[in-house]
């Protein structure tokens, strides 16, 4: 720690404690960088058998699962949904024992709820968030539905996720509206000092929904450091072997959202061009006969990927595809593509133009197959041309998304946070 700079106390909440998405990558990428700057870390999560290690682990929440039907006779359990008296109590518990100077909360919805930020409040201690998806306007986190954008839900309008059927059941629907109405007669949010934007786009949609402008702010994707690399198993050296020597990819969840079968309609175009998969999703197994049945032998599904292997895929890819048909916020796999020197193509949708532009990245048409094929054809012929644009391009945009500079642009947020609370 430097000398002169003051050591905070920071609780870092998230309801999963393991790397199962981008919001945990970020936040364990952060919490590394923060614990390297001297502060003490606490945790809050939710117990998990993938968990890392945690010293307030015994706080932590009992797993709860809501990807499955919603019955009626679990509706009582599913109170917690919307508002967890335990996640509160147990919060409450820990805070007792050791009081933060700063909360930073992240994907708390569902397991956790914003009860925690309520007892955070409670006891004085400032509260800034991370806007990690775009569930303060939108129930289903994504506003999107049905294959398409949706903003049916702006002004607070969230009745139309049970009329449109967004969360993929009746019930289902009607326990996210019901949640986000909640949500918007407690004003629970109203007690977050800070919203931090990771895209321009994400602070904009904010500001155009009601939150005032000062409230948000945007400090660029944190892009992780490369750590030591783990040793690979058997199987993940076979993987990479059985690989094409040259290939794009594609990396993340296989989804409707993320617009995977558009991208593989648009390999049927360049069929000598290898595409290779790496994730699962519920669009994986449908996508995959597809392709037998098409005999498209140039689309490879390498599965669920760890982030050694896709460090080891970005060093060999001649680009990462980014098909997204939903408005994406601001993906770190860009990042890791560009720290890697390779070419991101994506589609206009979201934060990816802002992101993908500053890796030297090549923007089209959300949906356009044949815009897309074009894209990846170009890249492929032209592989060196476009690999100096990229490195070009990172190059000249890299200082801000590095952990010391956006560590150095989070600290400035928890002391205006804790300065406006105690000046309270």
């Amino acid at each position: 720690m430097q000398s002169g700079r003051p050591r905070v106390i920071i609780l870092q909440a998230n309801k999963f404690f393991f790397e199962k998405g981008g919001s945990e990558r970020y936040m364990f990428a952060l919490c590394d960088a923060l614990t390297g700057r001297g502060h003490e870390l606490l945790h809050f999560s939710m117990a998990h058998p993938n968990n890392r290690p945690s010293q307030q682990s015994g706080y932590f929440v009992p797993q709860r699962d809501y990807d499955g039907p919603l019955r009626p006779a679990s509706v009582p359990a599913l109170l917690n949904f919307v508002w967890s008296r335990e996640a509160a109590r147990r919060l409450d518990a820990l805070l007792s024992e050791r009081l933060p100077d700063v909360a930073h909360m992240h994907n708390i919805y569902h397991q956790l709820t914003p009860s925690i930020i309520a007892a955070l409040s409670r006891r004085g201690v400032p509260v800034v968030m991370t806007l990690h998806d775009y569930k303060l306007v939108c129930p289903s986190y994504g506003m999107f539905a049905h294959g398409e954008p949706c903003y049916r839900c702006r002004g607070g309008r969230y009745h139309h996720a049970v009329t449109v059927g967004c969360g993929g059941s009746r019930a289902r629907s009607a326990m996210l509206a019901t949640e986000a109405y909640w949500q918007k007669r407690t004003r629970v949010y109203d007690l977050v000092d800070c919203f931090i934007a990771p895209s321009a786009y994400m602070r904009d949609v904010m500001v155009d929904s009601g939150i005032a402008p000062e409230r948000v702010i945007h400090i660029p994707q944190l892009s992780p450091e490369a750590g030591v690399p783990e040793a690979l198993s058997e199987d993940e050296q076979r993987l990479l072997a059985d690989l094409p020597a040259r290939f794009v990819m594609y990396a993340g969840r296989v989804s409707a959202e993320k617009g995977v079968d558009v991208l593989v309609e648009a390999m049927s175009r360049i069929r000598d061009v290898p595409l290779v998969i790496f994730g699962e999703g519920p669009m994986a197994a449908p996508l995959r006969l597809a392709c037998e049945k098409s005999a498209a032998r140039n689309v490879y599904f390498a599965g669920h990927a760890r982030r050694t292997i896709l460090e080891h895929a970005f060093a060999r890819t001649e680009a990462l595809v980014v098909p997204s048909l939903w408005a994406e916020n601001a993906p770190m796999v860009v990042l890791e593509a560009a720290r890697a020197g390779a070419p991101v193509i994506a589609t206009d949708r979201g934060g990816l133009p802002e992101l993908a532009g500053r890796a030297g990245g090549c923007i089209v048409p959300a949906g356009d197959a044949a815009a897309l094929a074009d894209a990846i054809r170009s890249v492929w012929e032209n592989t060196d041309e476009w690999k100096a644009r990229a490195r070009t391009a990172w190059n000249a945009h890299r200082a801000a998304h590095e952990a010391a500079n956006h560590v150095r642009a989070i600290e400035a947020i928890y002391q205006r946070a804790i300065t406006r609370r105690r000046a309270a």
